[in-house]
């Protein structure tokens, strides 16, 4: 049996931006009147758009699948979206009309690119808005638009852009946990780097626990990009938090301190671009490392490490007191701080 037949565009005066999007072999103005009998709203449907195609219930479900975003319930044809966006899906169907086989995979596989085209685009345009590029005016307000348009058809990224918009307050107030909402849906997309944007947020928020999780995530995943932006970051919050260095993840970052500092020399020698920042960085690096007695040659340090975690150990269990001097957490039977040198009262 052919499969020849419509896809249509139903909209209803009633039904203030909703629109019914579907498939059929019959003429679809006879559907609208059928569904217009069936419902019971006080105005009629009728066919906004339509387009003939070779395979009519392909055509439905490739459709429905770049809409699913804006779908109002998942067991109607009913979309929260405009008849630009059905149509826009629709024609995106129409450039591969009747190239299936009975391979559902295949469909599945044309629905995701283009659902990725879609939303590459819309990104693109809103990071013209954003940064001004491309003969754009920069205007947050449109950029935002786009970007959540972005969202709607599955981007990721867009869902990190938006957090920073947040967090910066650019084009919005600033709201870090909105910054964090959108950042942890962007989590959920497995968009790259997430773990370093969430670490900003949960460090202006002193959130330092929550940002030790940012860190472990980021060094697991073993970037060093990433690695040495978020390292920087972070040491730079605790030391302007005075946070004591038996709460920071001193043991992860000696581990991988040397590549980190390397890189980020490296990349002040040969990024012309962004040599400021990264000599800044580099800096900064130092600065936190001193702070915190944290050795940036090769060797680990085991001694140190453990003298932390006994630390620790003894600050958990309540035997410990603090120097006056430099605030530092030292053992109970101590006579002499280790960091300051002063003597313990």
């Amino acid at each position: 049996m052919s499969d020849q037949g419509y896809v249509y565009i139903l909209i209803n005066p009633s039904m203030k931006g909703i629109i019914n999007v579907g498939g059929t072999r019959r003429d679809p103005d006879e559907w609208a009147s059928e569904l217009s009998a069936s419902t019971g709203v006080p105005t009629p449907f009728f066919v906004g758009y339509q387009a003939e195609v070779n395979n009519y219930t392909h055509a439905e479900a490739f459709v429905h699948k770049l809409l699913d975003a804006y779908r109002v319930n998942d067991n109607r044809e009913f979309f929260n979206t405009s008849i630009t966006e059905a149509i826009n899906a629709i024609m995106e169907y129409i450039k591969i009309d009747d190239q299936y086989d009975e391979n559902n995979s295949q469909l599945e596989a044309d629905c995701l690119d283009a659902q990725t085209s879609a939303y590459e685009v819309e990104e693109k345009i809103a990071d013209d808005y954003y940064n001004g590029t491309n003969g754009q005016f920069q205007d947050y307000e449109e950029a935002m638009k786009h970007y959540k348009k972005a969202v709607a058809l599955g981007s990721g990224s867009a869902c990190q852009s938006i957090g920073l918009m947040y967090r910066l307050g650019e084009g919005v107030h600033t709201d870090l946990r909105e910054a964090l909402r959108w950042y942890k849906e962007g989590l959920r997309r497995k968009a790259y780097g997430t773990y370093y944007h969430m670490l900003q947020v949960y460090l202006a928020l002193e959130e330092f626990e929550n940002a030790n999780k940012c860190m472990q995530k980021i060094f697991f995943e073993d970037d060093l990009f990433y690695m040495s932006m978020g390292t920087v970051s972070y040491l730079k919050a605790c030391q302007w938090k005075n946070i004591d260095n038996n709460f920071i993840e001193l043991e992860l970052i000696q581990r991988h301190i040397p590549r980190i500092k390397d890189y980020l020399e490296t990349q002040a020698q040969s990024n012309d671009k962004y040599k400021d920042m990264y000599i800044e960085m580099v800096r900064d690096l130092n600065s936190a490392c001193d702070y915190y007695h944290i050795q940036q040659t090769g060797s680990d340090n085991q001694e140190q490490l453990n003298m932390q975690k006994a630390l620790l150990k003894a600050y958990k269990s309540g035997h410990y007191k603090r120097c006056p001097t430099c605030k530092k957490i030292c053992f109970e039977n101590a006579v002499v701080c280790p960091v300051c040198g002063n003597k313990l009262i």
